[in-house]
């Protein structure tokens, strides 16, 4: 009888064990499709603008929409440049651990980023720049300022809607389990 207990035991923790680390999985590749959709979306975006800036620069001859199309074509392009330079991507754990763990650590510290003051700051000023550009060496206040606002609304569209789900699931991949070797609690962490 008390065999049975004991691997009826031994096969509930077992079984919840790998439950827990099969769902923390289905999470983190639900999280890399939703950090690539995120990643590319705002890639093309970034790009599209660039492109149509670059088209709006060449084929038109005022000077106004010609200084605009410059200033907001330096923008797109540093936001092109940003995404490629640091992509928001993760991996699967289903390779090596130890390499899925530091992925896993690179792509939460890219989250904390995004969602970060010094994130919201940097895109401000250059938002602020390419405004006080237009504003200053154009001599056009209004449109200075609405290209600081429209530069700014987009820069935060991109912040707010980055995925932010990895420290939620870091935060529930701890585990209490009960060793029946002995007689203990114990806790799992999985990565």
């Amino acid at each position: 009888m008390k065999i049975l207990l004991f691997c009826t035991i031994f096969g509930l923790l077992y079984n919840s064990s790998f439950a827990t680390e099969r769902n923390f999985e289905e999470k983190l590749l639900k999280q890399q499709k939703n950090a690539v959709i995120w990643n590319n979306t705002f890639l093309g975006v970034f790009s599209a603008g660039m492109a149509l800036n670059a088209y709006n620069y060449l084929s038109t001859d005022k000077k106004d929409k010609k200084f605009d199309a410059g200033v907001d074509f330096i923008k797109s392009t540093l936001a092109v440049g940003s995404m490629l330079i640091d992509p928001f991507l993760t991996k699967s754990i289903h390779s090596d651990y130890s390499q899925s763990k530091d992925s896993l650590a690179k792509a939460m510290a890219r989250e904390a980023y995004e969602k970060s003051l010094t994130n919201h700051m940097l895109s401000a000023l250059v938002n602020l720049i390419g405004g006080a550009a237009i504003w200053f060496i154009d001599d056009r206040r209004s449109d200075g300022i609405r290209s600081f606002a429209i530069g700014t609304l987009i820069s935060e569209i991109k912040i707010w809607t980055a995925p932010s789900e990895l420290s939620k699931i870091k935060d529930q991949t701890t585990t209490f389990y009960y060793n029946p070797f002995n007689n203990e609690f114990g806790v799992t962490i999985l990565f």
